[in-house]
């Protein structure tokens, strides 16, 4: 399990096992942020991930 955090913020964001690719806003400052988890990395960037493959936008309800 590994934790993408918003490289704007700080925020943790949600956690999440090899094979997860994830578009979404951060809760907290609304910084667009797409994650992708490998075996063994996490890459996060302020890019689309492909824009030529559809993938869902998740909303992640923010505690605080």
């Amino acid at each position: 399990m590994k934790y993408a955090i918003c490289t704007n913020c700080g925020r943790r964001l949600f956690k999440g096992e090899p094979g997860t690719r994830i578009e979404m806003d951060c809760p907290k400052c609304g910084k667009f942020v797409s994650v992708v988890i490998d075996a063994e990395d996490l890459h996060i960037s302020s890019k689309p991930l492909h824009p030529d493959e559809p993938l869902q936008k998740q909303k992640v309800n923010a505690t605080v």
